[in-house]
């Protein structure tokens, strides 16, 4: 058993009220800690705006005018306007789209661009306009495999907003959840550089949308035959957003076709 000194340096052993003060005071101090933490999660937490609603309806955003981007010297590209076209015909034959509340597409702000991407990204892009299919050839030679056209701007804009415009449909709660049939696609994208087919980064610059809209925490799974390193480096230092990025090779596509 511990023993406590006294004054007179004769060893005694403890007393039980001085033993329970401090059992008590380590409990008062765990409690009011514990109390502390509690009342920061509840600050921190967003609030359920459908809680005690019924389910609201899916939201989806597409236009053809996404369809006018194309390659102009390659007729048989892989990422062509059938990649998108075809799958808005599957979901129209199987009645997928009547279930669904339809939002009017718009082009995307250059403020809302400027989430992410540069203005240096943007003019490259917005500068496809007026280039000949020989000069945006030239141009995108400097690139990964990019290609513009003079409708790539609109299609890019269009693609960018949609996803804007769902995540704040979803958060003002008039829709539960929505997806966006769009293109050119936009994870390969990177802050100042194009890359990889895309256009504007739209999953990201929707994200930021949520982010400064007050959500805390957001999950990105990105399913493809590569890897989106343009989303990947937007949110790497950023502990608010993890992102799952999943390569499907290309005997597995195969296999399942």
């Amino acid at each position: 058993m511990a023993e406590q000194g006294t004054s007179d340096g004769v060893a005694r052993p403890p007393v039980d009220g001085d033993r329970g003060g401090r059992v008590s005071d380590l409990r008062r101090m765990k409690a009011a800690r514990l109390a502390a933490m509690k009342a920061e999660r509840e600050k921190e937490e967003r609030v359920d705006n459908r809680e005690g609603t019924l389910r609201k309806p899916t939201g989806l955003v597409y236009d053809e005018r996404m369809l006018l981007h194309e390659c102009s010297w390659d007729k048989n590209h892989i990422e062509s306007p059938l990649r998108l076209s075809r799958i808005w015909e599957r979901c129209r034959v199987l009645g997928l789209v009547d279930r669904c509340v339809q939002l009017p597409a718009r082009a995307a702000r250059d403020d809302e661009l400027n989430l992410y991407h540069s203005n240096n990204f943007i003019g490259v892009i917005e500068g496809s306009k007026t280039l000949t299919p020989a000069e945006s050839e030239t141009l995108c030679e400097g690139y990964d495999s990019v290609y513009l056209c003079p409708e790539t701007a609109e299609a890019a804009r269009l693609a960018a907003a949609a996803g804007i415009d769902l995540v704040d449909a979803v958060l003002a709660g008039d829709i539960h959840c929505g997806i966006g049939l769009v293109r050119p696609p936009g994870h390969h994208a990177m802050r100042d550089e194009l890359n990889g087919f895309c256009g504007f980064n739209n999953v990201v610059l929707a994200a930021h949308k949520a982010l400064n809209s007050g959500v805390k925490k957001i999950l990105i799974v990105d399913f493809d035959l590569h890897h989106g390193q343009g989303v990947q480096r937007a949110f790497y230092s950023d502990p608010r957003v993890l992102y799952m990025s999943v390569q499907i090779g290309r005997a597995s596509c195969r296999e399942r076709v």
